[in-house]
């Protein structure tokens, strides 16, 4: 219960431009009968032109699992976002329960025991940079879960003598239609065939799993891209509009170059995104497929390779950064694989050890509250963004809204509140050894202090944002917000620290919001002045 009001809780108040490319194309269909974004697309930024028409540039999974669950709630509300809440109150917030009560089930079949099980759980659902693809309609959520879901039925599969197939089948089928909402979950889908093919000698059963795991997702992707783009092999990001996007993704594959070290520091220990830096249980979680390695050498091989693959791929990635978005977007399919690899060893260990998992669980839950009540969708020009943005955020009361219409100052209390709840219910279970085990306490404890330093004495120190890009991306969220004075009072300060003369438009289209109306003038009149040559408008 406080796992499902946890996830619940947070709404984003504005859907920001990768979830409106998705949800509007669902309502295109269900109202109008076609994908086609028609005004949307000045909305969003993620959109494909292809003869004159404007469409979402994404895999098409979540627009079309949306699809009944809009055809429902169109009938209380049309309104965009409220029918957004709505959609995600009816499928992803199920799906993350499910999951959820999967993954329990799971790790008490494999001997962990009910603190470990219950902790894991929490991680994966609220304990982790996931939390925030966990209510916003991006592919990630979705993802993440099928991706768990289908690797422990394989596993589990391989573990039963392969008896059961209707496991490896569903586990094929969760493979596939992960990469209807995510294209590049292929490689993963890719590693789960190449370690089902390591013992099962059964072709036939090998084939249905191709059949669902590649054969479905391409089957789908070919009628959608036929019905849409009239090719079956066009996609959208072949065809983007936007001439940056254009020109950075004709490069390598889809925009994906060689593995880079800056793109591996930036997805891992980076202020901005880094994994590690965002959730510090991942510390503990790769030590997990290392131990899985030992232990369990093919389904830790599959594991560790799916997910050290997945990590290099988008360290070449031209926006490693994933754009806006809490942690890097990019790995959260991969959160909720690592959470389990991160649970077998801890339910193993006693003392310090056991207490490290715990310590570090905690301080990501922290983090996780931090990030996902002040921005989800966290500016991606902000060096620092722990310090530099989302802390200050907090700080002012600012938040991205929640589901129960509180002031965002209450719903981060309510949020505190739950979470320690649900760690006092995970300790309770645990009450006996944590009086009997005098390291293990020492080992929590000790383990958030190192973290609680590290945060507050090194991390304020790990970069710095320019003043006047900071500056400029507060007041773009405060615009968004409708706060046009505090927007007018950023852009002011961000153009005098950078003489970028867009400055000077947005701060006019604050002012103007204000009724302001001649300061607003005034400041256009300067921008036309200094405007680049053969420029128009943003």
């Amino acid at each position: 219960m406080l796992i499902a009001l946890l996830v619940a809780l947070p709404a984003a108040r504005h859907a920001g431009s990768n979830v409106t490319s998705r949800f509007a194309t669902t309502l295109r269909i269900v109202d109008d009968g076609t994908a086609e974004l028609g005004s949307y697309n000045t909305q969003t930024n993620d959109v494909a032109l292809h003869e004159g028409g404007y469409y979402s540039d994404k895999a098409p999974g979540v627009s079309l699992i949306l699809i009944p669950a809009y055809a429902l709630v169109r009938s209380i509300t049309r309104d965009f976002d409220s029918a957004r809440h709505l959609c995600r109150l009816l499928t992803l917030l199920p799906l993350v329960l499910l999951t959820c009560a999967f993954l329990m089930r799971h790790l008490r079949k494999q001997g962990v025991d009910e603190t470990v099980a219950l902790a894991a759980t929490a991680i994966y659902a609220v304990g982790t940079v996931a939390w925030a693809y966990h209510f916003m309609l991006y592919s990630h959520g979705f993802v993440s879960a099928l991706l768990l879901v289908g690797s422990l039925l394989l596993m589990d599969y391989r573990r039963g003598g392969q008896s059961d197939k209707a496991k490896l089948a569903v586990s094929g089928l969760c493979f596939g239609l992960s990469i209807v909402f995510e294209y590049p979950t292929a490689v993963i889908g890719g590693a789960a065939g190449l370690y089902l093919l390591s013992f099962e000698k059964n072709y036939r059963r090998i084939a249905v799993f191709a059949a669902l795991g590649a054969l479905l997702p391409a089957l789908v992707i070919l009628i959608y891209n036929g019905a849409v783009f009239g090719d079956p092999f066009h996609i959208g990001y072949a065809q983007v509009k936007s001439d940056y996007y254009r020109q950075q993704m004709s490069h390598g594959f889809m925009g994906i170059g060689p593995p880079k070290l800056s793109g591996l520091y930036h997805l891992l220990f980076g202020p901005a995104k880094g994994l590690f830096f965002w959730s510090p249980i991942f510390f503990y979680c790769f030590a997990g497929l290392a131990a899985m390695i030992k232990d369990s050498p093919r389904e830790g091989i599959f594991m560790t390779g799916a997910a050290c693959l997945y990590i290099l791929i988008f360290s070449g990635h031209f926006e490693v950064s994933g754009g806006a978005g809490l942690g890097p977007r990019h790995l959260t399919p991969l959160t909720g694989l690592l959470v389990y690899a991160g649970a077998l060893p801890a339910a193993r260990v006693t003392g310090w050890k056991r207490g490290a998992f715990f310590g570090l669980a905690i301080m990501s839950s922290i983090m996780s509250v931090i990030g996902v009540f002040s921005e989800a969708q966290m500016p991606d020009r902000v060096v620092n963004t722990l310090h530099e943005f989302a802390l200050p955020m907090l700080a002012q009361g600012v938040g991205p809204g929640n589901i129960l219409g509180l002031p965002d100052w209450a719903a981060l209390i309510l949020a505190l509140l739950l979470m320690t709840a649900l760690w006092v219910v995970i300790f309770g279970a645990d009450h006996e050894l944590l009086k009997s085990q005098r390291n293990y306490r020492y080992g929590a404890f000790f383990t958030a202090i190192i973290c609680l330093a590290f945060y507050l004495g090194v991390a304020p120190y790990l970069g710095r944002t320019d003043q006047g890009v900071l500056h400029q991306v507060k007041g773009n969220h405060f615009m968004m917000r409708n706060d046009f004075d505090q927007a007018a009072w950023e852009y002011q300060h961000a153009y005098k620290n950078r003489k970028d003369p867009y400055i000077l438009l947005y701060w006019s289209k604050a002012l103007r919001k204000c009724g302001k109306i001649e300061e607003a003038v005034d400041l256009y009149n300067q921008w036309l002045e200094i405007k680049p040559k053969n420029e128009t408008e943003p």
